[in-house]
């Protein structure tokens, strides 16, 4: 039997999940839906015709595997974190930490295949021509610089008709 208090959480989340707007939802799932079928077309119609250079079954084990390591290694840990930041004070500080954790994991993630230089060819020096690492860095910096500025803008104490202090 659960109290009020212990409900009140839970009311907050389910009201905050549903306020998504229905046409919203359904109209960016089409549309995932719609590039995940183009790429198959593409994996399908041009296999074997050297435009496309697509090992299905390679892919297939590679898409597989991807699912298994997200739901037992990154799910979890995501959460672990995230259920760490709850005793983040102040609170003001707590969801700029949570998207600035978030942005850099995704940024590092994107960009790890080409600070490795998977993809350079000895003869060909236009297939990664960039200093990756540094481009990795700055945007590292960028998106904690505007975590730091999103945190001090939620820290700074609250003055009469701001609608800054309120996000």
């Amino acid at each position: 039997m659960t109290s009020d208090s212990d409900r009140a959480p839970q009311d907050r989340l389910e009201r905050h999940v549903e306020a998504v707007p229905a046409p919203l939802f359904w109209g960016l799932t089409l549309a995932g839906l719609a590039v995940m079928g183009f790429g198959l077309y593409g994996i399908v119609r041009f296999q074997g015709t050297g435009i496309l250079d697509v090992r299905v079954r390679q892919m297939a084990t590679w898409v597989v595997g991807a699912i298994i390591v997200h739901d037992l290694v990154f799910a979890p840990l995501v959460l672990a974190v995230g259920r760490g930041l709850r005793w983040v004070r102040p609170r003001a500080l707590r969801a700029p930490l949570q998207a600035g954790l978030a942005a850099s994991a995704l940024v590092t993630l994107l960009a790890y295949p080409l600070i490795r230089g998977y993809g350079v060819r000895g003869g060909d020096p236009s297939r990664l021509p960039l200093n990756y690492t540094v481009g990795y860095l700055a945007l590292l910096a960028v998106i904690w610089l505007g975590c730091a500025l999103w945190a001090w803008r939620r820290g700074r104490p609250a003055r009469r008709g701001d609608p800054a202090t309120h996000g």
